[in-house]
């Protein structure tokens, strides 16, 4: 089902099924968050259930009892972030639930069970401009015309989370956009995706790819930012990595926030702890010879060290 379909039956006042799934390639939490607020307003009583920090008791209990005979729309959030046990035990649970409550989840498309598709709404579609026109009427309240007058024909390019996120700036530049497109819409749109992309190549080692994104994404940013940034990267892969060969899924689902999909699905199994440490540590090095003055060639060093598993032996990594 289309979105803009979800949309249109909801106000016109019908029931939802038993089960509704948000499908698509990523989570969009922008639209997500709009979606409940239109269901809240068109008389749905919608509660979030933590399925992430709750025991599937306290939630299968939560799905099967009323107050007083109340029903609620009840908000499982991203089932996609669950470790592969839980999601399967949760989709299983839902593919029979008749009540006496309706559910609404997002579930990554790859996820979906295929003869579920028929009750899912589809975020990954293309979206034409007559329901961009529509989406903007219905989750911004507002006409979508400086959008369209900003962004041309790119618009057709975004998620539909970015759609949205521009279509807040559009409504307060108005026809004032110039500037904008000019200084701040890489810095929002472009990057994010780009970062991802640098990450993933970064962590499952793809020198190639690696490297010709770092040649176009590097004077994006000042330096100091890039020995941030891959300093989280890395401080968050090995409590991922550590953790989970602890068996320890929930909290690191917790450190995985900015970590690449392809590195949580099955990459971390590639890494030790301790050699993304000593990357970790070595990075700290080059942020020290950044500040005091050195070469920018460092950061470049690091690169080569990584990809040459250098950080992977036992013995300490020489420094600068």
């Amino acid at each position: 089902m289309k979105l803009t379909s979800f949309l249109a039956h909801c106000q016109k006042g019908d029931s939802l099924t038993s089960v509704t799934y948000f499908t698509g390639k990523e989570y969009p939490l922008l639209v997500c968050s709009h979606i409940t607020a239109f269901l809240r307003k068109n008389g749905h009583d919608v509660k979030p259930l933590s399925v992430e920090t709750l025991q599937w008791a306290q939630v299968e209990s939560c799905l099967s009892t009323t107050f007083l005979g109340a029903t609620q729309t009840v908000w499982l959030g991203n089932l996609s972030a669950l470790d592969a046990k839980t999601l399967k035990k949760i989709l299983e649970y839902i593919s029979t639930y008749q009540g006496p409550h309706r559910i609404i989840c997002f579930v990554n498309g790859e996820d979906l069970p295929s003869d579920k598709v028929k009750d899912s709404v589809d975020f990954q579609q293309d979206f034409s401009k007559e329901e961009i026109e529509r989406l903007f009427q219905i989750l911004l309240e507002a006409p979508a015309d400086n959008f369209f007058k900003m962004m041309k024909q790119e618009y057709k390019t975004l998620s539909l989370d970015k759609i949205l996120l521009l279509g807040y700036y559009s409504i307060v530049l108005g026809a004032r956009t110039e500037t904008f497109m000019r200084d701040w819409y890489e810095k929002l749109i472009v990057p994010d995706e780009s970062l991802f992309i640098l990450a993933q190549s970064f962590f499952g080692r793809k020198r190639d790819l690696f490297f010709r994104s770092w040649f176009s994404l590097k004077n994006s940013y000042e330096f100091p930012f890039w020995t941030t940034f891959w300093s989280e990267q890395l401080w968050c892969a090995s409590h991922v990595v550590s953790l989970r060969r602890a068996q320890n899924f929930k909290e690191a689902k917790q450190m995985s926030g900015r970590l690449p999909f392809s590195f949580l699905q099955k990459e971390w199994e590639k890494y030790k702890p301790e050699e993304l440490q000593r990357a970790h540590a070595f990075l700290y090095t080059v942020d020290c010879h950044l500040k005091s003055g050195g070469t920018e060639l460092s950061l470049e060093l690091f690169y080569a060290k990584f990809f040459e598993k250098q950080f992977y032996c036992a013995q300490p990594v020489s420094s600068l």
